[in-house]
């Protein structure tokens, strides 16, 4: 995901440069992004490699679209990066409690299917620290605690398609710049042709 969000990225910045144009990028990045992390929310324990690498694609494809544009763009830019950098602090603290109270939820029946200690260590605190744990269970027991962990996951996926739902609603509301390709000189007035 991250290959693919790099690659996109360095060819929304080449289109921008080319056209001059940034919101059609935008908007179809928070699009993909909305569709990918609303997609996600299919995945299982028993989705398979191709499904979740296609998914991963997707979410990259949308994510490297809206990475770049916003960046040349604004003119703020300390105040977007500030903005990205809390967002993203929040939305990984969200994400996280929705997983735990997710996997708490999950706590009488993992309770009544596998023995007290494991089903412990799965419990909402700590499930997120013990994922290396499953692969010491019996296939049985690895199969209970994947089925609660994928559930977990979706409700978490479900929160960020709503976060990427209402950044393409709010992309509406960007207003399209000019972006200028010659060097204007502020204290002069003076224009000159960018290199």
């Amino acid at each position: 995901m991250t290959v693919i969000q790099a690659v996109t990225g360095f060819m929304a910045g080449f289109i921008i440069h080319r056209t001059g144009r940034y919101l059609p990028l935008i908007y179809l990045g928070m699009a993909l992004t909305t569709l990918a992390f609303s997609l996600f929310t299919l995945l299982s324990d028993k989705s398979t490699i191709p499904a979740i690498i296609g998914l991963e694609l997707l979410g990259g494809l949308g994510v490297g679209l809206v990475f770049q544009p916003p960046l040349i763009a604004l003119q703020s830019y300390g105040l977007f990066g500030f903005i990205r950098s809390c967002s993203t602090s929040v939305s990984i603290v969200i994400g996280g409690v929705v997983f735990q109270n997710e996997m708490q939820s999950r706590q009488d029946m993992l309770q009544r299917l596998l023995p007290g200690k494991v089903a412990k260590d799965f419990s909402g605190q700590s499930a997120a620290a013990n994922v290396a744990l499953i692969q010491s269970l019996s296939h049985r027991e690895a199969q209970i605690v994947k089925a609660a962990y994928s559930q977990s996951l979706s409700r978490m996926w479900i929160l960020y398609a709503c976060f990427a739902a209402a950044g393409l609603l709010m992309s509406f509301g960007i207003q399209n710049q000019t972006l200028r390709t010659e060097l204007v000189d502020e204290t002069s007035g003076s224009t000159a042709s960018q290199s």
